[in-house]
């Protein structure tokens, strides 16, 4: 096969490929050959060529280590960046989860990611953003490796053996209305158990363990936001079916923390802003946005609360 390139532009092309860290090879006659497997690389080129016929533009910056991919993006956001933006990361020295909690990603192995998305929702519709990347997220895991990832509220991605990862959204507004909403993700994909700190390993996970597998986190990325990309516009209806159909805490008593008190019921499912509906030994319904979550029919403090997922205003 020709390429109908000249040699100087050949040379070139395989230089842009080797500086992206593909491992090519020249063989006789001129041919170059892709040597496999290929390696686990977060490649901005890479990921935006699997994900250019996607519904949303999409655009990509790749950093080595940041403080927080969520905080460049959000001063990227009240700059004016355009919808589809997406700043990844191989390290994160002050990753966050819910709460203001760490997310601990200095350790390469996993996603470290934030998107920017300019929705058209009120603001009481802002978290239907967490909901649907959270079931995004979850998709495109199962597509990649097969494995199927459980929700457990408020929005962490669970296995057997713990917690996978976890989503964080930040939503700017403006009359009433999200000028813009940051959604963060955290992944944990090659890590081996020994990887993560010592007072986290009992709970904590990772798709390597999980599976026993291997996989390129570039490919799990770019699964992720081609799902995002046709949920993003699509029936919340059927969206919040399917977070409810994977969530591990419906049909269970919880104890949720908010500020000084506790609220304890059982988890009916998701109203239509994409609220957890509890309804207490009282018969009231009670619509929660995110919370502590001390444990599912145990008494408060049996569990430790979970430390990412849900989401908040600002």
């Amino acid at each position: 096969m020709q390429s109908g390139l000249s040699p100087a532009e050949v040379e070139e092309a395989i230089s842009s490929l080797r500086k992206i860290g593909l491992p090519l090879t020249a063989s006789a006659e001129d041919r170059w050959r892709l040597e496999r497997p290929l390696p686990d690389l977060l490649s901005a080129e890479e990921l935006i060529a699997r994900t250019e016929e996607d519904r949303v533009a999409w655009s990509a910056v790749v950093y080595d280590q940041v403080e927080s991919t969520s905080d460049l993006l959000l001063r990227e956001e009240v700059a004016g960046a355009p919808e589809g933006l997406v700043v990844t990361a191989e390290r994160q020295s002050r990753g966050r989860g819910r709460l203001g909690r760490r997310w601990e990603s200095d350790s390469p192995g996993g996603i470290y990611t934030s998107l920017l998305l300019r929705p058209e929702l009120g603001l009481p519709q802002a978290h239907r953003l967490t909901i649907l990347t959270t079931v995004a997220v979850a998709e495109a895991v199962e597509e990649i490796t097969g494995f199927s990832p459980k929700i457990k509220w408020p929005n962490d991605l669970i296995g057997p053996r713990g917690k996978l990862g976890g989503i964080l959204t930040e939503v700017a507004a403006k009359g009433g209305r999200v000028r813009g909403g940051v959604i963060g993700i955290g992944l944990n994909v090659s890590q081996e158990l020994e990887s993560f700190p010592e007072e986290i390993r009992g709970r904590a996970s990772s798709l390597r363990i999980e599976t026993g597998s291997l996989f390129r986190r570039v490919e799990i990325l770019a699964a992720l936001l081609r799902r995002i990309a046709i949920r993003y516009r699509g029936d919340f209806a059927e969206i919040r079916r399917l977070w409810e159909w994977r969530c591990e805490s419906l049909g269970k008593m919880l104890r949720v923390r908010q500020g000084e008190g506790v609220v304890e019921g059982y988890a009916l499912g998701l109203d239509e802003d994409g609220l957890l509906l509890l309804r207490t030994e009282a018969g009231a319904v009670v619509p929660l946005l995110a919370g502590e979550l001390l444990g599912a029919g145990e008494p408060a403090g049996a569990n430790r609360p979970c430390d990412a997922g849900g989401g908040w205003l600002r």
